[in-house]
């Protein structure tokens, strides 16, 4: 029984104890106090303060924010279409990893020098991920990038010496070891004689390994079985580009007295890079009679001239501009 039905009960109980005029205001009271709605008990608890200002309206949204279910058809880092393209590229191939000469870097370069240069050359631009990608820096001047075919596949790097001529690979401790399908930066080897390094790519089922080294004929990688070259190479030279280059061997007084002694100078139309700088070669050569004989090679890049020493197998700088 509530409230309002025991207020009743008690007020009849009242009207039969009067009589005349004095039941009839009271029966009226009882009547005017029952056309008024009841109103629930207020809860200051649970009820704000009226302020008398509207709600502000929620800020517009930026198309970016973060849903309450993240899996729910949003990813925090899109894909990088460039990325599936090129792993396609190396799958129809048919190899299991891609690598990329990237370039010669002086061996003092930092991780700012490297990510620097890379996002500014012919393939950081074609390869935007590669930027974002994860770097190994081990003691060398080649640089190098490495993507594996499947995404997952992973990139374990372990160190290597050469000290009889014959390959010594430490594995009791990797240098590197990348996520499934995580392409990997690589700074490493301290000449084309040798790598410091040894890759491993393996999916579980299969493992490649591999040297990362590079051509002595033309500066391209050196081919290996099941690595695919996606490199960015210069493009062949012009006619103008190889003259300019004469031209300015020409001015040094050891070739001109060369040529004095009746020997020719020649390009050889191969190119190589150089300590970082990518090379047109010349040969100055004597005529025996029979054949042509070189007597030295001239290597000529934008900035420097190096003559080389082929009883050494070594460059030295010849002059700068």
């Amino acid at each position: 029984m509530n409230k309002r039905m025991i207020g009743l009960f008690l007020a009849l109980l009242l009207l039969v104890s009067l009589s005349g005029c004095g039941a009839l205001r009271a029966w009226q009271m009882i009547q005017d106090q029952g056309n008024v709605e009841e109103t629930p008990e207020s809860d200051n608890s649970l009820t704000p303060p009226v302020t008398g200002r509207r709600p502000s309206s929620p800020a517009p949204s930026s198309g970016n924010e973060v849903p309450d279910h993240p899996d729910e058809g949003w990813s925090s880092e899109p894909q990088d279409p460039s990325l599936e393209m090129l792993r396609q590229e190396i799958r129809q191939s048919g190899n299991t990893v891609g690598l990329a000469f990237i370039n010669y870097m002086d061996y003092s370069s930092s991780e700012v020098d490297l990510r620097d240069y890379l996002m500014y050359s012919d393939i950081g631009q074609a390869y935007p991920f590669l930027t974002e990608s994860s770097l190994l820096m081990v003691q060398g001047q080649e640089f190098y990038a490495i993507v594996p075919a499947s995404e997952t596949s992973t990139i374990t790097v372990y160190a290597s010496d050469a000290p009889q001529a014959e390959y010594v690979d430490d594995f009791s401790q990797p240098l590197s070891e990348s996520l499934p399908g995580e392409p990997l930066l690589l700074f490493c080897n301290f000449s084309e004689i040798y790598s410091n390094v040894l890759i491993r790519v393996s999916d579980g089922d299969e493992i490649l390994d591999f040297r990362p080294s590079l051509s002595m004929e033309d500066g391209h990688i050196a081919e290996v079985s099941g690595v695919y070259d996606f490199s960015i190479y210069q493009g062949e030279p012009s006619e103008s580009e190889v003259q300019f280059a004469m031209e300015r061997l020409m001015e040094f007084d050891e070739i001109q007295a060369a040529l004095q002694q009746g020997m020719s100078l020649t390009y050889t139309g191969e190119t190589q890079y150089v300590d970082g700088f990518y090379c047109l070669i010349f040969a100055l050569s004597i005529d025996n009679g029979d054949q042509f004989i070189t007597e030295s090679y001239y290597f000529v890049s934008e900035n420097y001239i190096y003559s080389y020493d082929i009883m050494n197998d070594a460059w030295f700088l010849l002059g700068m501009g």
